[in-house]
C-alpha cells in the first residue's frame, strides 16, 4: 500500500513560513534572556542549531551549549528553565562535546550579543 502524494501549494508555504517567523518572535528575546542569566552566573553560553544558523521552523526548540563546571550544571538548566518556562529546549554542555562536533557547532554558535545584532 503506498501513500497519496502530498503537495505543498504556495499558499501552504507561505503559512509555514510566517508560522515559524513568528515562533522565532517568541524564541529569540527567551533566548537572549537566558544566555544573559548564565552569563551573569559567570559561564560562556551560546545558542547553536536552526535559531542560530537560521533554519528555525514552526517546530523548532532552542539548543544551548554552555561551558562551565559539573557541579554548576543543574544550575545552568535551571536558569535557562526559569527564562524559557513552557518553550521547549536542548541543553548541551561542552565538556560532553568531542573536539570535531565541537568546531562544527561553534561554526554558527551565538551568544547574547550575536543573537541580539542578527
Amino acid at each position: 500500500m503506498s501513500l497519496p502524494e502530498f503537495h505543498i501549494t504556495a499558499d501552504m508555504a507561505d503559512d509555514f513560513q510566517r508560522r515559524a517567523e513568528e515562533r522565532e518572535e517568541v524564541a529569540r528575546p527567551l533566548a537572549v534572556a537566558a544566555l544573559r542569566s548564565i552569563e551573569a552566573m559567570g559561564f560562556e553560553a551560546w545558542v547553536v542549531g536552526s535559531l542560530a544558523s537560521g533554519t528555525f521552523s514552526s517546530q523548532s526548540d532552542i539548543d544551548f551549549m554552555v561551558d562551565c563546571d559539573q557541579v554548576s550544571e543543574h544550575d545552568v538548566f535551571l536558569a535557562i528553565e526559569r527564562e524559557l518556562g513552557d518553550f521547549p529546549f536542548d541543553l548541551v554542555f561542552c565538556r560532553w562535546v568531542g573536539e570535531d562536533a565541537m568546531v562544527r557547532l561553534r561554526e554558527t554558535a551565538k551568544n547574547a550579543s550575536e543573537l541580539v545584532e542578527r
